[in-house]
């Protein structure tokens, strides 16, 4: 949406204009993210201390989205395998058909390994687009999350 609104303002369109742009995209701007563990949510309290221990000792990988501008715990999957192919089934069943107008991967110290398997399997289901933004989030906005966050963010064609 950024993107979007910054483009608008590079051609020459007001404040405003930019705005509404950047508003329009929302509605078509899906996100989806794995957590590697459970255990940063429940230092942080928003998960309880029993639930992340199971978790974690049966490979839970919770898959977050936006849910009306907040950031929500959509499903618990078993392995990160099994995370990043529902991944690319949400995001089929999000497009409805549509062609992916830009993406971004997401990723949260991740080995360059890992990064390349995730965007190996989302590539091999999603008609991603040739060049995708590769967006690193850094400690101050992975504080609640935790090392290990892969995640897809993209916008829809009209």
């Amino acid at each position: 949406m950024v993107l979007a609104a910054a483009e608008e303002l590079a051609q020459g369109a007001d404040l405003e204009q930019a705005i509404a742009r950047a508003e329009a995209i929302r509605e078509r701007t899906y996100l989806y993210v794995v957590l590697d563990t459970l255990k940063y949510l429940a230092m942080s309290g928003r998960v309880g201390h029993l639930a992340a221990g199971l978790a974690g000792v049966l490979n839970v990988k919770p898959i977050l989205t936006i849910r009306d501008g907040k950031l929500d715990m959509l499903e618990k999957v078993r392995t990160r395998k099994k995370a990043w192919a529902r991944i690319a089934q949400l995001t089929q069943e999000a497009l409805g058909g549509r062609a992916i107008e830009r993406a971004a991967l997401l990723n949260v110290v991740n080995p360059a390994e890992r990064r390349q398997d995730f965007e190996n399997t989302l590539r091999a289901a999603l008609p991603l687009p040739e060049a995708l933004l590769e967006v690193e989030l850094t400690p101050g906005l992975s504080v609640h999350a935790g090392s290990g966050v892969l995640g897809l963010a993209l916008v829809a064609a009209e």
